[in-house]
């Protein structure tokens, strides 16, 4: 009886295993938005690995390019080839002390370009945003991001993006690419004289899956300020080395993800991520000081 019952405990297991990966969708399979009726939460935690200052900044945010929804954030199919959603991040860091780089960098990064440099607590942008498939590979984005700090000075901001993933090898790579523009409407008085604020990024990877349920996700970007200029930016912003300030480039993150689909409807991830590196703070020890780990979670319902 007992050799019967193990048996049979054996068989179910293994059929559930092998009916659990029969359904895990690899990620360069997933639909470019959520099919209707599918939910997914979203988290994710950051850590800056600087040696000036490590860990000195870190929160429900993401280090990784590709992530525009950082922080905890939820979304849904409200349509056939229609989804929405909303993200809120959070980052604990003293602007104007604990870690000049990473002021440096999110002055690049363009709007919101006020924080509140006498707290530790950053929350926001909240973002909420709406995706409408093109074509199986291709989408476009529209978002409404509204900031929590400083919110005389930054206002509202609309975003419109162009996210792309086409399947060079069904089930095993994709490549992937998403321009972005970003519009503030702060005040101009307070925005370096700029009443529309202007960014722009773009970033692009691969992403290749080594078995259903692994995937490795490689990529990089760039962005930067279209008005007001990268050197007005870091004019007006605290913490900033005065020998920094007529810096007019953009930023260059790139970034190496490690996913795993533990269940169909459960994602973990971790990723590492150089910030920027393009040359940046005089007080870093060059651009590959400047790093970031991102461990994450999905799941679909």
């Amino acid at each position: 009886m007992t050799r019967t019952a193990s048996l049979g405990a054996f068989l179910v297991a293994t059929a559930w295993a092998v009916t659990a990966s029969a359904q895990v969708v690899p990620m360069v399979d997933r639909p470019i938005v959520l099919p209707e009726g599918v939910g997914q939460l979203s988290l994710d935690l950051s850590l800056t690995l600087n040696q000036a200052n490590p860990a000195h900044v870190g929160g429900l945010t993401s280090g990784l390019p590709s992530d525009r929804a950082p922080g905890l954030s939820v979304a849904y199919g409200l349509a056939r080839g229609i989804d929405g959603g909303l993200s809120v991040p959070y980052v604990y860091a003293k602007v104007n002390q604990d870690n000049i780089d990473w002021a440096y960098d999110l002055a690049k990064q363009g709007w919101p370009l006020r924080r509140d440099p006498q707290t530790r607590n950053h929350f926001g942008p909240i973002q909420v945003w709406a995706g409408f498939r093109l074509a199986d590979w291709i989408a476009a984005e529209l978002a409404v991001l509204v900031p929590i700090e400083d919110i005389r000075a930054n206002r509202l901001a609309a975003r419109a993006s162009l996210p792309i993933r086409y399947r060079i090898i069904p089930g095993r790579l994709a490549v992937r690419l998403r321009p972005d523009l970003v519009l503030g409407f702060g005040r101009g008085d307070e925005n370096q004289g700029a009443d529309i604020q202007a960014s722009f990024f773009v970033d692009a990877g691969l992403v290749w899956n080594v078995t259903r349920e692994l995937y490795v996700d490689v990529g990089l970007g760039y962005g930067v300020m279209i008005n007001p200029r990268p050197h007005q930016t870091l004019s007006d912003w605290p913490g900033i080395p005065e020998a920094d300030k007529n810096d007019d480039q953009g930023f260059l993150p790139v970034a190496v993800t490690l996913g795993y689909t533990v269940t169909p409807t459960i994602d973990v991830f971790l990723g590492f991520a150089l910030t920027n590196l393009t040359p940046g703070s005089a007080a870093k020890r060059g651009p590959a000081d400047d790093s970031s780990l991102t461990v994450g979670l999905n799941y679909r319902f």
